[in-house]
This record gives structure tokens, sequence and C-alpha cells, in this order.
């Protein structure tokens, strides 16, 4: 439907600036409950129809996920950008404050009418299996950044296993492990309980190099693959694709990757790729083959995450599991 008005939020973790685009008013609100209750009829009392609103606020994570949820109810439009998109669609500017960033989301919507579709109303299994996948990995580097301090420790210090520090180590170690692994069972329960996630989790993991942390990855980043329209797309997300950089007959450098990618997405694929290339004897023959011919290797790393990203999106879109036909071959 076409927009008769254009709103941006700012949202920060106790407040809610709000401005209506056309009019240039601004009004904060509280990120609360009954703050957010607060905004429809405001902005009907501004003789702002809701219904013919396009709400354009940025992804902060948990602090932004109450107003998902909220604008989900109400049954409005809205659109999530990130963070980096936020960023860079505001330009040059000199003020820095929530009201001035809400202004500039409402007028990134404005401008972008007619690319901009109205998000979908959100999955709550989908958001709960995000929530938890969020803190398995905070888990995960905390057990990291632990482990390597009682490595540093007793190799440094040659402390006795019976050191009171190292025992607290190991200890809170194996605590970490058993919360990731609670954790990693209630995703897989949830992503058990929708059928479509369930389905479409069974024919990522078909694809060989693909575990399941990698498959819930791309099922939640993806939201169960609906944002996503093809495998290009997603790759150049997750920041996998090579991007070239020419200007005139001065400036020319080989073809890489973006850094501005999603990096536990392209670390997670990296390990699917070492895992295809030892279970796979398609990926250890294309692997080495290249590698032979003086091919670098992490460019040939990177074409089989890319391989398997394609792979994953077939199998999905073609409502089928992979099957690797290579192993049939005479």
């Amino acid at each position: 439907m076409e927009h008769k008005e254009f709103v941006g939020i700012d949202v920060s973790q106790a407040t809610l600036d709000v401005v209506i685009r056309s009019m240039g008013v601004h009004k904060q609100i509280a990120n609360t409950q009954t703050g957010r209750k607060q905004l429809l009829p405001w902005l009907k009392r501004m003789k702002v129809d809701p219904e013919q609103t396009l709400f354009c606020f940025e992804n902060t994570g948990i602090f932004s996920l109450p107003l998902l949820g909220f604008l989900a109810e109400e049954k409005v439009h809205y659109v999530q950008i990130s963070g980096l998109e936020a960023k860079r669609s505001m330009g040059i500017k000199r003020d820095k404050t929530d009201k001035v960033d809400a202004a500039a989301l409402a007028q990134y919507a404005y401008r972008n009418r007619e690319e901009l579709q109205p998000d979908p109303p959100p999955n709550k299994i989908l958001l709960a299996a995000r929530r938890l996948s969020s803190l398995r990995d905070l888990l995960v580097k905390q057990r990291a950044g632990l482990k390597a301090r009682l490595k540093v420790e007793v190799r440094m210090l040659d402390l006795p296993k019976r050191d009171l520090g190292v025992r607290m180590m190991q200890k809170s170690i194996k605590e970490f492990t058993q919360k990731i692994e609670t954790l990693e069972k209630e995703i897989l329960e949830l992503v058990g309980s929708d059928q479509g996630m369930k389905r479409n989790y069974e024919l990522a993991i078909s694809v060989k190099g693909i575990g399941p942390q990698t498959a819930t990855f791309m099922l939640i980043t993806t939201a169960n693959f609906t944002l996503f329209k093809d495998w290009r797309k997603f790759a150049c997300y997750v920041g996998i694709v090579p991007f070239n950089h020419r200007s005139g007959t001065s400036i020319a450098r080989k073809s890489r990757v973006s850094m501005m990618g999603n990096k536990h997405g392209k670390t997670l694929l990296s390990s699917a790729a070492a895992s295809a290339i030892q279970s796979n004897s398609e990926m250890k023959l294309y692997f080495e083959r290249r590698v032979n011919d003086g091919k670098h290797k992490m460019s040939t790393l990177n074409i089989i995450r890319n391989k398997l990203v394609s792979r994953v999106f077939a199998a999905v879109h073609r409502n089928e599991p992979y099957i690797d036909i290579h192993k049939f071959a005479a």
C-alpha cells in the first residue's frame, strides 16, 4: 500500500524518540509497556493515521524487541534496519542526538519508500531461538577466554593441578560447557516445535559440512529462509562474496571479500567448509586440485563456503535433501 506518513523511532534502553517526518514533530516516550501504549494515541491526536504510516527503527537487539512485538500486535507497517545501514543513511551530520537520529530514520523511510517493503510479523519461536542463540554465543566466548587464561597461567607459572585458581577455572569451564549444551538442546527443541523450521533445518544439515550450529544460524538469520531471495544475497550479507576494487589506471587490486559482513556467520561457514573438505570426497578433491594448481588456500576455502551456502538454499527451495551425486560416479 502507499504510505501517507513516515515515522522514525530512535530506540534506546530507557526511551523511544519519535519523529513525524512531514511535521518534524518530536516526542519522547518511555521504552516500557506503558510508554509504548502512548505512541498510537499520540499520532492520532496529531492527525496521523497509524494504518497509513510506515514506522522505521534501528535493530538494537534486546532494546528494540519489545517495540517490534508492540507494532506487530497493533498490525501497523514497520521496517527494521541494521545499525550500519542506519548510520550510513544519515550521511555527514554535525549533531548527534536521539531526536536527530529519529528524524533521519523517518527521512530514510520516505526517501526509500518505493523500495522498502514492510517487515512480516515476527515468528515468536524464531525470536526465542534467536535470543537463546545469542546467549549461547556469549557463553562460548566467555568459556574460550577462560580456557585461554587457564592455558597461559599453567604454562607460564607452572601451577600444580591442586592450585585453587586452576581448580576454580576448570570448574567454571565445565559449568559453561553444561550451560551451552543445555541451550543448544533447547534451541533444537524450539526449532523442532515448528514444522516449517524443522523441515528446513533437516534440509540444511543434509549438506555435508553443515552442522547443527551453522544450520541454526542460517535458519535464524534468514527468518527460516524468507528474508533473502537467493543464496548470493545471503552470502553477501555474511561477507564471503569477493568484490572488485578498481579506479582508473592507478588503483587495481585483486578481488577480495568485504570486511562488512556477519563475522560470526563467516566463522561458522569457515568451520563448515573445513569439515566438508574432510567429510566430502568431492570437496576434498576440489580443494587439493586447486591448491596443487597454485591457487591460494583461503580463496579455495571461500569458494567452498559459497558452494555450501548455495547447496543449502537449493535444498530448501526444492524441498528435497541434498544428494551427493559425486559418490555415485564411476
